[in-house]
């Protein structure tokens, strides 16, 4: 999937730690059904946390270390089953919200954090329109 979105000229880290527009934080998740379990256990529950801390503290550091105007957040879901996607949306939009809160909380300006679960390769598409630099306006 990266290299998909290099293929759309998406900079996943180039240039100086300042000039970093956006920052892609894209999940692959190895071995979805410990993670993404149907059932819910108190070590399911246990793992997803300390996946989420891990995930989260790496956005944010990196975010805060390159003065990111942007997060994007996204999991490639199209090795998942339609209930792993599901839980798989539900866990990004509660990194992507967390991730915002933290920059928010530490940061020196806002951030704009968007998630994605991408299904097709057509969502690539939408992901890299997400993570492009806005255009800059001259007044």
């Amino acid at each position: 999937m990266v290299e998909s979105l290099r293929r759309l000229s998406v900079d996943v880290v180039e240039g100086s730690a300042r000039e970093v527009d956006s920052v892609i934080l894209v999940l692959d998740i190895e071995h979805p059904e410990s993670l993404l379990a149907e059932r819910y256990s108190c070590r399911s529950g246990l793992r997803r946390r300390a996946y989420e801390n891990e995930v989260c503290g790496v956005a944010v550091g990196t975010a805060l270390a390159t003065g990111a105007r942007r997060v994007v957040v996204v999991c490639d879901g199209r090795r998942l089953t339609f209930g792993q996607r599901i839980r798989a949306a539900g866990m990004v939009r509660r990194l992507a919200r967390r991730i915002d809160y933290e920059c928010e909380l530490n940061g020196e300006g806002p951030v704009e954090t968007s998630y994605a679960v991408v299904d097709t390769g057509d969502d690539v598409a939408r992901v890299r329109a997400a993570a492009a630099p806005a255009p800059v306006v001259h007044n």
